[in-house]
């Protein structure tokens, strides 16, 4: 039974998005991974208000950064009062809770970051760092410096800002940039020239006040483990491991850092509040919300204490606008550096609550875990909604809250074991530390070769041997670094090596451009042919041939072969500047599946030889104008041989006759919407094909979470469903060699049959031996018209009861 059922009686009975809980409410709604698991209250309002991140001085007070101006709309640096506090907390009757405040600076814009050195502190505060400190003893800094100046504030939002000040393990402070720019210098050394850096992380020394602009650009959080790796995060990348420095980034081609948890769906998250995402409120993210993904990482932690005994050496990871706390732990072997949840289904700390909204996390000297929960009820900020929405939500609603909270065990086990790092990364560090010992590397390969961040270390250890380095390398190494290392340097009358797999040589083909010998072709097309031939094998042999044989690849794209194989060789085929290979391929798109559809066409219009075909079809109605995605457009304008042609087409597209009823309809926006009344258009209208609420059938997308989206633009999306379909959802129709025909959402195929969703949640499973013909239609299965279905009073009340 899922353990998040026992919390829908009291979700039910909450005021979500309403009132606000008191601290004792809010307790009770927190939802831990496991029994075991305690959170209690350390401080609340009006002792704290709106922290955003906090540390320990050695008598165990807490300082609290309290950005109180938050959010500032606009994208200036606000004039007048300057609102920010540092608070001092005190636990005097040793309790537990932190009664005693005192305010210990103030003055400051949006200060984001504390971090304590010398008996004083640095506090962030764009585009300043502060030194502050108490030198009489009253609790109050009365030592007030501005050590930096410089740091940018005109970013989008004051989340982009300087923060997170952390001591490293060489005793260097290090700072994210917010993905902000910066003209530093230190007032305190006058004399020193500025250093300047577009969106780099910073470090500085705290004695000398040296700074440099570093490799990585974290956004609010960052973190370094018990080997002394940098983390950083930003909002859809929760662990990100800062593997090159600015001196390496030099010599080494590619990025920075490396994630350790995808972005997007793969990685998973199970709120139990409402969605109040920012990509919920966005026409454009309809079909792709953010909600139960991370979309608002923050106040990454390593957590190195002992009151969390079973979540030792992982990193905590808050996410305000989803209301929880998320914990993963590192993951490596010898090829791979990842992380996974310590929780399936469930998270470390989630609540109901919208108003819970923790933004930073830290290990307290008692080995707890402390968490800084800002508690408003909307945290994202307005410069990234449309205007439409924003000027409706309550920006202002809880500024004068906010909670810190602890979290502690009961658990006996044993405290696990911090990372060892043998592993992936291990063998980074020995490649950069071979100084071109080629054996060195060639070894390190066997074990780590296949990874793309080892290949940059090793292919720079090895620089200037490129052919040497490649003559050493025997039948363990992996056909991709092989392939990386030709590309580096192959030079002159070098061949394959007789000690290597075809698959290798393949690889070594492929990155030297040295021409194949027919045998290898042949080699090729035996791999190719054979199902039993590892995947991997398979698709080198697709690409050289599609590099020396294009027109091979066909009887690849046939439904039987697997899907990695089929859209390998699409786009092999698409990449091709033969126009008549385009026109080819684009005519077996009308029998494909969405998926190979979407792929067929997204490969097309990569190649500006293929635009004039693409153009052509879409003019002639052979494919349909929501083939093209949106955001596919500018390939086409930005191609000067087609722009003017492009541009008049797609505009075409936005000034149809249905756009023009959609304008006309617009009016209807002004009238009450019953959203009690608007359930019985909906059950009428469109319960045949979506799920709302319980009610109807998931053939098209399910509307549960387009509540959040303006009315004006479920408007657009109802009376001109054309305008964009989401590849999932294209409408096919199948028509069989005994006369019946289907007209559904294709929603699975396989080499033997192919089944449609059909509306009235109905499926139809057809043999392909019975299929006359299957095609991809130029309409949603949405019809146009709806409008006609109903009167106008109707539509106003179903747009109230889908935003209800």
């Amino acid at each position: 039974m899922n353990k998040w059922l026992p919390l829908l009686s009291l979700v039910l009975n909450m005021p979500l998005g309403g009132e606000p809980l008191d601290p004792e409410e809010s307790t009770k709604a927190f939802q831990l991974e496991s029994p075991e698991l305690k959170i209690s209250l350390v401080a609340s309002e009006p002792q704290v208000i709106d922290p955003v991140a906090m540390c320990f001085d050695e008598k165990g007070r807490i300082f609290v950064v309290e950005n109180r101006r938050y959010p500032n709309p606009g994208r200036e640096m606000p004039t007048g009062a300057k609102l920010g506090k540092i608070a001092m907390l005190e636990d005097k009757d040793c309790d537990g809770h932190y009664e005693s405040r005192t305010t210990f600076a103030k003055e400051f814009t949006f200060p984001n970051g504390i971090l304590p050195w010398g008996g004083g502190f640095f506090v962030t505060s764009a585009p300043d760092i502060y030194y502050l400190k108490d030198t009489n003893g009253d609790g109050v800094a009365d030592l007030r410096e501005v050590v930096f100046t410089g740091f940018g504030t005109n970013s989008s939002s004051e989340q982009l800002r300087v923060a997170s000040p952390t001591l490293g393990p060489d005793g260097w402070v290090y700072l994210t940039s917010g993905l902000s720019d910066g003209k530093v210098t230190s007032p305190k050394h006058p004399n020193r020239p500025p250093v300047e850096a577009k969106r780099s992380d910073w470090r500085f020394h705290p004695q000398t006040l040296e700074i440099q602009a570093i490799s990585g650009t974290g956004q609010f959080g960052q973190a370094f483990d018990n080997l002394g790796r940098r983390f950083v995060c930003d909002n859809r990348h929760p662990v990100r491991w800062v593997v090159f420095t600015n001196n390496e980034l030099a010599k080494y081609p590619g990025q920075a850092m490396m994630d350790l948890a995808d972005a997007g769906a793969a990685t998973p998250l199970y709120p139990l509040s409402p969605d109040t995402t920012a990509a919920g409120f966005h026409t454009k993210l309809m079909h792709n919300l953010h909600a139960g993904t991370f979309t608002s990482c923050s106040g990454l932690a390593f957590y190195s204490g002992d009151k969390l005994p079973n979540h030792r050496g992982n990193f905590f990871i808050c996410e305000p606008a989803q209301n929880l706390v998320h914990s993963r732990s590192i993951i490596e072997t010898d090829g791979t550096l990842t992380s996974k949840a310590s929780a399936e289904g469930r998270e470390f700390l989630a609540s109901p609550d919208q108003w819970f909204r923790p933004v930073f996390a830290c290990n307290g000297p008692d080995g707890a875990l402390y968490i800084c929960d800002m508690y408003r009820k909307y945290v994202d900020h307005p410069n990234y909604l449309p205007p439409e929405a924003a000027t409706k939500l309550d920006f202002n609603a809880g500024k004068q809250q906010g909670r810190i909270w602890k979290v502690t065990s009961c658990s006996q086990d044993k405290p696990m074991p911090l990372p060892d790092g043998q592993g992936l990364s291990q063998h980074i560090r020995e490649a950069k530390q071979a100084d071109g010992d080629l054996k060195k590397v060639a070894n390190l390969a066997e074990k780590a070769g296949a990874n793309e961040w080892f290949q940059a270390v090793a292919l720079v250890s090895t620089k200037g041997k490129e052919n040497e380095f490649l003559s050493i390398l025997g039948p363990r190494i992996p056909p991709s670094f092989i392939e990386e290392a030709a590309k580096a340097g192959a030079q002159g009358n070098l061949k394959p090596s007789g000690n290597w797999t075809p698959v290798q040589t393949f690889a070594f083909l492929l990155g030297s451009g040295v021409r194949p010998a027919p045998e290898h072709i042949d080699k090729a097309k035996a791999i190719l042919v054979d199902p039993s031939q590892p995947t991997e094998a398979r698709l080198y042999a697709l690409e050289l041939l599609g590099k020396y044989a294009p027109a091979l690849l066909f009887r690849y794209i046939a439904p039987q072969e697997t899907e990695e194989i089929r859209h390998s060789a699409i786009r092999a085929v698409a990449c091709q500047k033969d126009e008549g290979l385009g026109q080819k391929l684009l005519a077996l798109r009308n029998n494909m599946g969405p998926e190979s559809s979407s792929v067929l066409v997204d490969a097309l219009t990569q190649n500006r030889a293929h635009h004039a075909i693409l153009l052509d079809a879409l003019e002639s109605g052979e494919l349909p104008q929501y083939a093209i995605a949106l955001n596919q457009h500018r390939r086409f304008t930005s191609n000067p041989a087609v722009k003017e042609r492009a541009e008049k087409l797609f505009q075409a597209t936005e000034s149809s006759d249905r756009m023009k009823v959609f304008d006309d309809f617009k009016v209807i926006l002004q009238l009450e919407g019953n959203a009690a009344n608007g359930k019985e258009p909906f059950a009428r209208t469109c319960a045949s094909c979506h799920k709302f609420k319980g009610l109807g059938h998931e053939v098209g997308p399910d509307l549960n979470g387009l509540k959040n989206q303006p009315e004006e633009a479920l408007l657009l999306h109802i009376l001109v469903p054309n305008r964009e379909v989401y590849p999932t959802f294209a409408f096919y129709q199948a028509t069989t060699k005994d006369g019946q025909a289907f007209a559904g959402i294709l929603s699975g195929e396989s080499a033997s049959f192919v089944t449609l969703k059909l509306p009235l949640g109905q499926k139809a499973t057809i043999s392909r031996e019975q299929i006359k013909s299957l095609q991809a239609m130029p309409v949603s299965l949405m019809p146009d018209g709806l409008e006609q279905s109903m009167t106008r009073q109707e539509l106003r009340d179903l747009l109230a009861f889908l935003k209800n």
